[in-house]
C-alpha cells in the first residue's frame, strides 16, 4: 500500500511537468528547438563528465562562468 506522503509527491510531480508544458508551449517552434539542443549539450557533457574511473573516483566537471 502507497502512503499518503508518497502519493502527494507523485501529485507534486505530476503538477509541476504539467505547469512546465503549458510554460514551454507558449514558446515559438524555433525557440524550443534553440531549449532541446542546450540541454542535449548539457546531458551529453554530463555523461561524459559523471562515471566511475577504475579507482573509484569520478571526473569533476569544470566550472563554468
Amino acid at each position: 500500500m502507497e502512503d499518503p506522503f508518497s502519493k502527494q509527491i507523485e501529485a507534486q510531480r505530476e503538477s509541476v511537468i504539467e505547469e512546465c508544458r503549458k510554460w514551454v508551449r507558449g514558446w515559438e517552434a524555433d525557440q524550443r528547438e534553440m531549449v532541446l539542443w542546450i540541454l542535449e549539450e548539457e546531458v551529453r557533457h554530463d555523461k561524459l563528465m559523471n562515471f566511475p574511473h577504475e579507482d573509484g573516483s569520478k571526473t569533476e566537471p569544470e566550472k563554468m562562468n
